[in-house]
């Protein structure tokens, strides 16, 4: 299943607590889809995915049109 968080026009820490309330949610397995525009949020998601043990699938980062991370869910 792929869940999709848009984070857009959030800034810190929103984008991290969103995608942490994702995870929580998820079954492992899943693929959550997280987008916004915030920069420093990129580097944060992917800090905080691998924090929580998940496999950071794809990130793009496209500048001042915004990112996009994809993370497959592993449960610890």
């Amino acid at each position: 299943m792929e869940i999709e968080v848009d984070t857009t026009g959030k800034t810190c820490p929103y984008p991290l607590i969103n995608m942490r309330k994702a995870v929580l949610k998820a079954n492992e397995g899943d693929i959550i889809s997280i987008k916004g525009d915030h920069p420093q949020s990129f580097e944060e998601i992917k800090m905080g995915a691998g924090a929580l043990g998940c496999e950071v699938e794809e990130a793009v980062n496209a500048g001042e049109k915004g990112w996009r991370i994809r993370i497959k869910v592993k449960k610890q």
